[in-house]
């Protein structure tokens, strides 16, 4: 993102390299303290932000400021809790907004973490609430390191009772859940599963096997790998699964 925004960006008071920017989705907001309609329109982006981050989403937002002064841009940005390019460097600004076709403020761009332009007139967008959901999460994004290729135990508890199941990770997901039907009895679309260091949500079939027992492993810090199912159960005894509502 250096190239977009140059090598330093502003974040809770203090100056970070861009490469801190971690999210795979990014928005770059075209703001200013002297328009009312930013300075409406910021303080409910600041919820739909928060609420992404809250629930472990993957999202950066860097404010290009239009204002005036810099301690009007100071005072503004001190309301956001997401990352700025400095006022003293007002190329970004100037070349993104003509990039983008910018025509008036506020204005939002969603990228994707490689510059990829995802939603070029995105304020409408993360108004929605089903935003947030879209999001991909950071636990599945993050870098983790290689997956495991070995043969991995899983503790799957549903109904109840706990099953060992010998996860083959390069087998990948179909096989996995086949194997959890041998000891439940759930067919594989009923399956909805929790754990395996996921803090909030199910998991996510589009991650990876290896990855998603790579991430286990980070997460989890040498503790047992545990999947609960909420086909078949209401709540786990796992302290790495958030079954949340239960669906039969």
């Amino acid at each position: 993102m250096d190239g977009f925004f140059g090598p330093q960006l502003l974040h809770g008071g203090k100056q970070v390299a861009t490469g801190t920017l971690t999210g795979r989705v990014v928005g770059v907001y075209f703001s200013a303290h002297w328009c009312p309609p930013c300075r409406e329109f910021t303080p409910l982006l600041s919820k739909v932000y928060r609420q992404a981050k809250g629930k472990g989403k993957s999202l950066d937002i860097v404010f290009l400021s239009g204002d005036r002064d810099e301690a009007s841009f100071n005072e503004y940005f001190a309301s956001m809790p997401w990352h700025a390019v400095p006022f003293s460097n007002p190329i970004p600004k100037q070349v993104l907004s003509q990039t983008f076709r910018v025509k008036g403020i506020p204005a939002l761009v969603l990228l994707d973490g490689s510059g990829g332009i995802l939603d070029v007139d995105a304020k409408s967008t993360v108004m929605m609430p089903r935003f947030p959901s879209t999001l991909p999460r950071e636990i599945d994004v993050r870098d983790i390191g290689p997956g495991p290729t070995d043969s991995v135990e899983v503790l799957v508890r549903c109904r109840g009772e706990e099953h060992v199941v010998q996860c083959e990770p390069e087998e990948g997901w179909e096989l996995f859940r086949m194997q959890i039907f041998s000891v439940t009895e759930i067919p594989a679309e009923k399956q909805r599963l929790f754990g395996l260091g996921v803090p909030n949500g199910p998991l996510d079939s589009s991650v990876t096997l290896p990855r998603a027992l790579a991430g286990a492993f980070a997460a989890l810090r040498g503790r047992p790998l545990g999947i609960a199912d909420t086909a078949g159960c209401a709540s786990s005894s796992f302290g790495d699964a958030s079954p949340g509502d239960a669906s039969t």
